[in-house]
């Protein structure tokens, strides 16, 4: 189930390769500009490649649209929907592909209790603290159970405690499903803490370490 990229090429990036193995994570560090967002949101179907293939779970994917690929994009700053509340914006995903809503309670409340915010289950965005949201964010994104999981500093905003707490359910997430993830960070103790293996991308080029 590893995610496999073969000489990706684009406007940024020269020659792409990696490959993560099913429940281990590529951390990917660099100065800003260098293409690393631009690689994730390639891989995740929101950018053109010129040439290169995508394969995942050893299904060649590049072709496919965003919806299709089961890769979820974890940004620094994930929206949520304003009108609606914590639990809602949770739900939102299943509700969306028409799953039974009991199923949909029982698993956002397990969510809601993982990621320590079943108590602001009935408040809307705009009361919420940065930690928060980015917390119901990424839930949000995990409740489809993605086959990959990319993360643009997904942290990087956040206090000390709401990154322990993110940092560890992301990878009991992992470690239950058994997914490769890419993980960007400027922070070398983050990177020590999610990566199992790591590479420094400069002007479009991935120097694996």
């Amino acid at each position: 189930m590893s995610l496999k990229i073969q000489h990706l090429c684009n406007f940024i990036l020269q020659d792409i390769c990696l490959e993560v193995p099913s429940g281990e994570t590529l951390v990917i560090t660099g100065p800003s500009g260098a293409g690393k967002t631009t690689l994730l949101r390639i891989i995740a179907g929101l950018d053109i490649l010129d040439k290169g293939n995508i394969l995942l779970k050893e299904k060649e994917i590049t072709s496919l649209p965003p919806y299709q690929r089961n890769i979820a994009m974890v940004f620094q700053n994930h929206a949520l929907f304003p009108n609606l509340t914590v639990f809602q914006n949770i739900a939102f995903p299943l509700k969306r592909k028409g799953i039974p809503s009991k199923q949909i309670y029982a698993k956002a409340d397990c969510f809601l209790q993982a990621f320590q915010i079943s108590h602001l289950a009935k408040r809307y965005p705009s009361h919420l603290s940065g930690g928060e949201k980015q917390r119901v964010a990424i839930a949000q994104v995990l409740m489809l159970e993605p086959s990959s999981l990319l993360l643009d500093e997904p942290l990087c905003h956040l206090d000390t405690d709401n990154q322990k707490i993110l940092q560890k359910e992301l990878k009991d997430f992992q470690r239950k499903h058994h997914i490769p993830m890419i993980y960007i960070t400027h922070d070398e103790e983050e990177a020590k803490i999610m990566g199992n293996h790591f590479a420094i991308m400069r002007k479009g080029r991935l120097a694996h370490s």
